[in-house]
């Protein structure tokens, strides 16, 4: 038996370890290079990293997705926050005004709602809010100019 292995046992049977090293797996960087080399697709590589790297964002965010709707005292109005908040809601006939309306609250209390959502599950703001809070910069810089 080699001096890196070691042997215990798990009920009746026979269990032996080895040690691996890790360092001596091909990086992602060498089996790419080795696929281009020997003229073999890469595309099924690199779309099984992303498949990867999505479940497991939807491991870490779905969760918390789901307590935000679960002890919520609007649950609809947090799902309409969180649709907003993920651009879902781009397609639909309504407004933003229509959804606060419907839950009995202001536009710019349902915004602060889905950028809340946004900030505590660390979701990138949509193109809405970002153009939002660039509108706001810009009154800003410009009553301050104004003021002098």
């Amino acid at each position: 038996m080699a001096e890196d292995s070691q042997t215990y046992f798990e009920g009746d049977h026979v269990v032996s370890v080895v040690q691996f090293n890790y360092d001596d797996l091909d990086s992602v960087e060498d089996i790419i290079r080795e696929h281009v080399a020997h003229n073999r697709p890469v595309l099924p590589i690199i779309n099984s990293m992303i498949q990867d790297s999505v479940r497991a964002e939807l491991g870490r965010v779905l969760p918390r997705i789901f307590s935000f709707i679960w002890q919520a005292k609007k649950p609809r109005l947090v799902c309409n926050q969180i649709a907003w908040a993920t651009n879902m809601l781009g397609g639909s006939e309504r407004s933003i005004s229509d959804y606060a309306r419907e839950a009995g609250i202001s536009k710019q209390a349902f915004k602060q709602g889905a950028q809340r959502i946004c900030r505590d599950l660390n979701l990138r703001q949509t193109r809405t809010m970002r153009d939002d809070a660039a509108r706001d910069k810009m009154r800003k810089s410009n009553y301050r100019h104004r003021s002098k």
